[in-house]
Formats: structure tokens, sequence, C-alpha cells
């Protein structure tokens, strides 16, 4: 991954001057770097999808490389995961367990920043005992653009590196396993569900009003997606995660 951030960290600003389209540099991030990442993944994330993204139609503002698992969201644009964001001015690249910017500003309009740092301080909260390994400080992707800001709300806990002194492999890959439990946790905790409205399909009747019943479906079909399960047991498997309870094997 050293190799892949490095390169990225180099060559982004001079490529950005230049076609998207069939740059060498886009395809580097969209197959290379993200073949890096997925190689340093421990085994039991091999199933999880790993995008790299130079950006869709025009250049990014800055570039990435996501994890997702495909129970909780498939897309950059929805859900929570882990991702490499590089800051625009390519000083810095974080690993950081984030969320999709796109679907909730369309929900919540101007008021989509507040939203991610309320959801991010919730899955901060989730995750406490973890701060001692992770820091929860902001990070600064330096653009004012909506993606960047977004990201910055967004961002729940990682780590921060310096592109001119970037750690081992063996250093980014630890750091990226324990992120990935981190993943995991979050999603056995509830997500950035509100515990009450995880479990409780008729929360919609006690909202009070007709812009918050809208936001309240919306949220609904993103986060408790009706073919999470289906994706879920592909990935993990038929082993219950809470008791060991095989259920292939039983049934």
């Amino acid at each position: 991954m050293r190799e892949a951030f490095q390169r990225i960290a180099t060559e982004f600003g001079t490529a950005k001057e230049e076609p998207l389209s069939g740059h060498p540099l886009a395809r580097y991030i969209r197959e290379d770097a993200a073949t890096q990442v997925r190689d340093a993944l421990p085994a039991r994330y091999q199933p999880f999808l790993v995008h790299g993204s130079p950006g869709v139609g025009n250049w990014a503002e800055i570039p990435w490389i996501a994890v997702f698992d495909p129970a909780i969201t498939e897309s950059a644009t929805r859900g929570y995961y882990v991702v490499y964001l590089f800051s625009a001015d390519l000083h810095r690249v974080y690993l950081s367990l984030n969320q999709g910017t796109t679907i909730v500003r369309q929900e919540f309009g101007a008021g989509y920043v507040d939203e991610l740092r309320r959801r991010a301080a919730l899955m901060r909260g989730r995750l406490s005992e973890h701060r001692d390994r992770f820091s929860d400080a902001a990070i600064d992707l330096a653009s004012d653009a909506y993606l960047p800001r977004g990201y910055e709300a967004g961002h729940a806990l990682g780590q921060a590196y310096d592109t001119s002194s970037l750690p081992s492999d063996d250093e980014l890959a630890a750091d990226l396993a324990s992120t990935m439990s981190l993943y995991l946790f979050l999603r056995s905790r509830g997500g950035v569900l509100p515990l009450e409205d995880a479990g409780d399909e008729a929360a919609e009747e006690h909202t009070e009003t007709i812009i918050e019943r809208r936001r309240y479906r919306l949220h609904r079909s993103v986060e408790r997606d009706s073919s999470a399960g289906r994706k879920a047991k592909k990935v993990h498997g038929y082993v219950c995660q809470g008791c060991g309870f095989n259920f292939e094997a039983v049934y």
C-alpha cells in the first residue's frame, strides 16, 4: 500500500491537468491501488468490496480507496465503510471509518453536515473503548467542496499519515486490520441507527412532521435494505456471529 499511496500523492496533482478518460493514473487507482489494499486485508475480509476512485467523468477533488461490507453498503454514497482519503493538497492520507455523503445530503439538504457529525458522534460512542488505538480528531481534507466537507463531517475515527513519511507496509496493514475489526463491531452495535429505531418498525408513527416522516422512510430504505440479509449470508456465511450456531450444518 505504501507504494500506491506514494504514487497517488506524487502524481495526482499533475494528472488532474489532463483528461481523466483513459489516464494511466486513474486506471492505477481503480485497479492496482485497490488491489494493494485488498491484498493487505486479513483473509476474513477478502469477500468485501474494494473500490478506488480518481473521479467519475471528471477528476475528483480528492481520490479515495474504500472497503465495503456488502451487507452494509456497496457504494461510497451511502451507509458507512472504511476508506483511505487523500487531502486535496496531497500532503496527507487518512484511514477513516466514514460515511456516505450523497444520500445524507439529498435527505437533509443544507443540514447534511450537521447530520453527518451527529452520526459520526454516535459511531464514536459505540466504539469508545478503542480510542486509545485510533484518533477521533477532526480530519482536514484541504477543500471546501461539498464531498470533502461531508467526508470531514462523517469521519468517526481513524489514522492520519503524512504522505512524505508514510509508515511501512506492515504498519499500514496492521492499522487497516484493526479498523476493519471496528467496522464489524460497529455493525453489531447498531451502525448509525439510534438503538430505539433499529428494532422498532413502528417508530415512523412517532415522528412529528411530514418532513420527518419522509426522512425516516428514506432512512429505512437505505439502512434496512431488504437484500441486506442475503448479502450478509453470502459474505459471512451461515454461522451466527453472536452464539456460533451453524445453521447450514443443522438445516
